[in-house]
């Protein structure tokens, strides 16, 4: 829904919370017609109307949006009955003073900031872009004002949606176009409907169906149209940064009042930069759960180590692979499979849709895979792979069956090794004991009690040792044995559990490791939310 840009239609917020008000403002106002002359007022209906609105929050679970909604459609009511005049910027600017003082974290979510750009750029458009020609019948006078409408908050909310999604589609304009009216028009109003008619179950099981349908029919299109979003990255963010920058500092010569401050951001971004080229390359262990997947970068080229989990209808390189590949506009070039169990192919099908040439390198005797076995070495991007295990013609279990890779680049080397287990790690002690000294380790079967014997981890002596996997699992891992185990040697422990996305970034002379919650996004307040 976010690809195609109705996410805010699903979400219970504003259109569906002033919807709710004017149902019941309506329904009053059509009861009035049956009732005596003394309670035909104004503030009635709009009471009604408010009331409708606080069930319909009531019936969302109070979901945060949706009690930003109930608080500006508050203040807007108590505006109308006082008497002066407030213009639409100063409503909705009391509205988000009043948000945030009874819910001042709300300045951290997207979703405030969604709702609050949506807000003003309808205040804008209808204040500078007006519509002022008329059609007619009327039913066509609607149908322009709705594209009118429509138009407005695609082009104004493009800048919104780059720095949040890193990405835009300029055919949402049509989901909206076919999908708000069905939600505005029969969805909400049954909802409500179903609300009146509460001890009706018959009725409400009728109602129920209708609305099901009626969501189905508006998601509908959604399909042909997802196709058509464009992953941006962070480029073109930076680039609209830097221009809204020049232009400020040119109208309001900023550049002769605060000279020694410009200067510094220009410093800081050179030197940004060239740090940045000082990386010989990178290792990411993407946080994908209880699941592998790793990303081998290089001068914006990539080779990914397994990918994944997959279900029936998506998989983590759909959620987690390629959006991270589009973000940093990364080009893969080859896909390496550990061993055959789904949560380390489960994404292979959705990147060769995505990227048809790219080379598979496994065990799994495939014509179309290169093969993966020991004696196998090969470079790429001027790194160096050599593949310590498995022996090539002898089977055993899946996990020991897994394509030990080892990277090096000269000055560092890196072990990744699958899931195999105590078997294989005895097998490679003994074959290879003298080419298994890493500065890095991907931890066997995510940090197993099977897997990370002592003479194996004491014959890397691994400067640190990253594990995949998920938080709060079920199988209880990683081993807290395990995990002691390579504490005791020195070496330090990293979990995607802990640690969320882990990088890896190789200099001339060092390792330098960042942890997206404690180096990437280091935000006071994730702790709060558990993230």
């Amino acid at each position: 829904m976010q690809r195609t840009g109705i996410a805010h239609l699903m979400a219970i917020s504003g259109l569906h919370i002033g919807m709710a008000y004017f149902f019941g403002f309506w329904l009053y106002r059509l009861i009035q017609f049956l009732l005596p002359i003394c309670f035909i007022e104004l503030r009635i209906p709009m009471l009604v109307g408010w009331c409708f609105a606080l069930g319909y929050v009531w019936l969302s679970g109070w979901a945060i949006p949706a009690q930003r909604a109930i608080f500006a459609l508050s203040l807007w009511l108590y505006i109308r009955q006082q008497n002066f005049v407030c213009f639409p910027w100063q409503c909705a600017l009391w509205s988000i003073t009043l948000i945030l003082v009874f819910e001042p974290l709300a300045i951290l979510s997207d979703s405030f900031w969604l709702s609050s750009f949506a807000v003003a750029a309808l205040i804008f458009w209808f204040s500078f872009v007006k519509l002022s020609v008329q059609f007619q019948p009327s039913w066509l006078n609607w149908i322009v004002k709705l594209v009118h409408l429509q138009l407005g908050m695609l082009i104004l909310l493009i800048p919104i949606q780059l720095v949040l999604f890193q990405g835009v589609n300029i055919t949402s304009i049509f989901a909206n176009l076919w999908a708000v009216p069905i939600i505005s028009f029969i969805t909400i109003p049954l909802i409500m409907v179903s609300y009146i008619c509460i001890f009706w179950y018959a009725g409400q099981n009728l109602l129920f169906s209708i609305i099901d349908k009626s969501i189905s029919l508006a998601l509908w299109p959604l399909a042909h149209i997802e196709r058509y979003w464009l992953d941006t990255g962070h480029l073109p963010i930076i680039i609209t940064g830097f221009s809204w920058l020049i232009i400020l500092c040119w109208q309001f010569s900023w550049f002769v009042q605060y000279k020694l401050l410009i200067i510094m951001l220009i410093y800081w971004s050179i030197t940004t930069m060239k740090q940045s080229d000082l990386v010989l390359w990178r290792l990411i262990m993407l946080d994908v759960g209880h699941g592998l997947a790793i990303i081998i970068e290089r001068q914006g080229k990539v080779l990914i180590y397994d990918t994944s989990i997959s279900w029936k209808k998506n998989s983590i390189a759909n959620s987690t692979i390629l959006p991270y590949l589009r973000y940093h506009r990364l080009t893969p070039e080859g896909i390496i499979l550990s061993h055959n169990h789904i949560d380390h192919t489960g994404g292979v099908a959705s990147l060769l849709l995505t990227y048809p040439g790219l080379k598979i390198r496994s065990h799994f005797d495939k014509k179309n895979h290169f093969p993966c076995h020991r004696g196998i070495y090969w470079q790429w991007q001027k790194l160096h792979f050599e593949v310590l295990w498995p022996i090539v013609d002898q089977k055993r279990s899946h996990n020991n069956e897994s394509c030990v890779v080892k990277i090096s680049d000269g000055y560092h080397s890196v072990i990744l090794s699958g899931d195999i287990e105590k078997t294989a790690e005895k097998e490679l002690v003994r074959l290879a004991i003298a080419n298994l000294p890493a500065n890095l380790l991907q931890v066997p079967h995510h940090g197993s009690n099977t897997s990370s014997t002592m003479a194996f981890i004491q014959a890397i002596k691994p400067q640190y040792a990253l594990t995949s996997v998920a938080r709060y699992s079920r199988w209880r891992l990683p081993s807290d044995k395990v995990r002691q185990r390579y504490e005791n040697i020195g070496t330090n422990w990293l979990s995607t559990a802990e640690s969320g996305q882990i990088i890896a970034q190789f200099y001339f002379d060092k390792v330098e490791i960042m942890r997206y919650r404690q180096e990437v996004y280091p935000r006071w307040y994730n702790q709060q939310f558990g993230i």
